[in-house]
């Protein structure tokens, strides 16, 4: 009973120091082509596909995340940071009385 125990306690260490994992299909044309680029690469399937898939997701994160501007609405936006709008009456007075306490 003492090695089950044993045997159950290193096979649980074991999964909980691997990563997650990931399965998918794929037809025997897309495997042979991924294993020739990874070949090519020198590394084996399994790391040339996950190097690949990190690539192309942190790519598509910054894509999504960057700003993007017409060159009218760049124009416009350095505009307004070079001379801002001068504040209205009303909000010089919102302001005043913030700074004053009220």
């Amino acid at each position: 009973m003492t090695a089950r125990k044993t045997s159950r306690t290193a096979v649980a260490r074991r999964a909980s120091t691997r990563g997650e994992r990931i399965d998918f299909r794929v037809n025997p044309g897309t495997k042979d082509l991924l294993v020739r680029a990874a070949a090519l690469r020198g590394s084996n399937l399994t790391s040339f596909v996950l190097e690949s898939a990190q690539e192309r997701a942190a790519e598509l994160i910054e894509q999504y995340e960057r700003l993007k501007l017409t060159n009218r609405d760049r124009d416009r936006l350095l505009d307004a940071l070079a001379e801002p709008p001068r504040p209205v009456a009303a909000l010089r007075k919102l302001f005043e009385k913030r700074a004053a306490g009220a």
